[in-house]
């Protein structure tokens, strides 16, 4: 509802933040279902912010966790 009554470019540098945080995988995870959501709540609308969805995205895909898991074991 944000991102409609704002306009996608005004919420999307919060987007990169989130979706971007090293503090906590939560704060990661929640970051990506509100991209799905707007994603979704915008249908085609959707298409012209597609790349900066996508970048802010790519922040979230890395884990160090999972390297730490890795060494340990």
């Amino acid at each position: 509802m944000v991102a409609v009554a704002l306009g996608l470019q005004e919420v999307l540098p919060f987007l990169r933040a989130v979706c971007g945080s090293r503090g906590s995988w939560k704060a990661r995870h929640t970051g990506c279902k509100v991209v799905q959501q707007v994603a979704i709540l915008a249908g085609v609308g959707v298409l012209p912010h597609l790349p900066g969805l996508v970048q802010a995205l790519a922040g979230g895909l890395s884990d160090e966790q999972i390297k730490v898991r890795q060494m340990a074991a």
